[in-house]
């Protein structure tokens, strides 16, 4: 390649070692930053649209959305509140 210094090398790896997922999945996003979840399942949308995404808010939400259906994701983020203070300083 051209403008690149030094020698570089590009190997591709044989398909058997790809990993491929559904083109359904239903996802559940939870997690307490509203901006956080609208961001996450914006972009989710836009890269898998065949996908179902839900959110919640919070844990006990994100329980009784678990009771009502099956989802073969969960993406759950945790921040404890010492840190959350720490990095408002």
């Amino acid at each position: 390649m051209e403008g690149i210094q030094g020698s570089c090398e590009l190997t591709c790896q044989p398909d058997e070692n790809r990993i491929v997922l559904s083109e359904t999945l239903s996802v559940l996003f939870v997690g307490d930053d509203t901006i956080l979840r609208k961001l996450f399942l914006r972009s989710l949308q836009k890269v898998v649209p065949a996908w179902s995404a839900q959110e919640a808010a919070c844990g006990e939400a994100a329980l009784r959305l678990v009771d009502l259906e099956h989802f073969d994701v969960m993406y759950v983020i945790w921040v404890q509140w010492s840190f959350k203070l720490y990095l408002m300083r």
